[in-house]
């Protein structure tokens, strides 16, 4: 296989991301999404990198073309919310959990991405909505239920520590 080859290069970028090296993962991802543009694969992960390095609007923009070309991937949508809410764009990082949760209601951490989203936006009562349903899909989740606890006490409901 050549090292021009996009299958290489793909290959090659999910083993440097696996050892964190980033900045040249994207690289190679980008050779070959140059070769293959609709290489959705190397668009994922290519964002994955790129949000590591905390080039999250480019990793946003990865995550939302791998939308148009694979709409039913459900970690698509949870990763371009995720980077969406590190961008603080919080009302779009609740559609695109809603669009994940409209696929498959059970997954803990879509409940648990709106959930964050909805508490930065002061949004109390749809947070502890969607925290406990994290809680009820995957119960222990220490920094889930710290924040759950947290957000109790914020609406006056008292907590106990059993």
């Amino acid at each position: 296989m050549s090292p021009s080859d996009p299958i290489y290069r793909y290959s090659r970028g999910k083993i440097l991301h696996q050892l964190n090296r980033y900045t040249e993962a994207v690289s190679d991802f980008t050779v070959a999404l140059e070769k293959e543009p609709n290489d959705i694969a190397s668009l994922y992960r290519r964002g994955r990198a790129l949000e590591q390095l905390g080039r999250s609007e480019e990793a946003a923009a990865d995550f939302r073309r791998a939308l148009l070309f694979r709409p039913k991937e459900l970690r698509d949508f949870n990763a371009h919310g995720h980077v969406l809410f590190k961008l603080g764009r919080l009302e779009e990082s609740i559609m695109a959990f809603d669009a994940a949760i409209d696929r498959s209601r059970f997954v803990a951490e879509y409940f648990e991405g709106r959930g964050r989203s909805y508490l930065a936006l002061g949004k109390l009562d749809e947070a502890l909505t969607d925290l406990t349903r994290c809680l009820s899909l995957k119960p222990k989740q220490p920094r889930v239920i710290s924040e759950r606890n947290a957000l109790l006490s914020r609406l006056g409901v008292t907590v106990s520590s059993t």
